[in-house]
């Protein structure tokens, strides 16, 4: 542990070796984060370099403490995700320029891309709809050929499994 070389941590790791019993129990905490530091350290470190020990120790859980310490000094709103707005979205977008939803597991916008097509006049058949796949680049391009021609919307989904396809749909 490097810490031991900067002034507030000096002789951290000799400390360290003479609490280990209660350096164990932060360790074995499922939020070490909040846990008691033992002897002078939990008083001596601020919150930042309460997270330089957690790194050392328990580097999982840094994210967790890292948005607590975002939170409380400059506010919740830059540890949270801003609320998607499709309307502000899609009136950014350009027929060159698409709307392109980069999702996390488990998250679905076709729900809401579907009443919002429909609340813009896209519904039914003017919304075409594709999961790709192997053997799917063709049929993608002819959906593509037709949403420009007749000016519907494509929805292509799963884009990543299609990756050798990606330079076909850029062009």
């Amino acid at each position: 542990c490097r810490l031991d070389a900067l002034p507030t941590f000096c002789d951290i790791r000799k400390k360290f070796l003479t609490q280990k019993d209660y350096w164990k129990i932060v360790y074995d905490s499922p939020e070490p984060q909040h846990s008691t530091f033992p002897g002078e350290w939990q008083d001596k470190l601020g919150s930042f370099q309460r997270m330089l020990v957690l790194r050392c120790i328990r580097p999982d859980k840094i994210i967790p403490a890292l948005q607590e310490f975002v939170t409380e000094k400059i506010g919740k709103q830059f540890v949270e995700p801003p609320p998607f707005d499709l309307a502000k979205t899609f009136a950014d977008s350009t027929c060159t320029a698409p709307i392109i939803f980069v999702l996390s597991p488990g998250a679905d916008p076709m729900v809401s891309l579907m009443k919002f097509a429909e609340d813009m006049g896209f519904g039914g058949g003017k919304m075409l709809t594709l999961s790709l796949g192997q053997g799917q680049g063709p049929i993608a391009v002819n959906m593509i050929e037709r949403g420009i021609k007749e000016g519907i919307w494509v929805v292509l989904q799963n884009c990543h499994v299609a990756v050798s396809w990606m330079g076909t749909l850029e062009k």
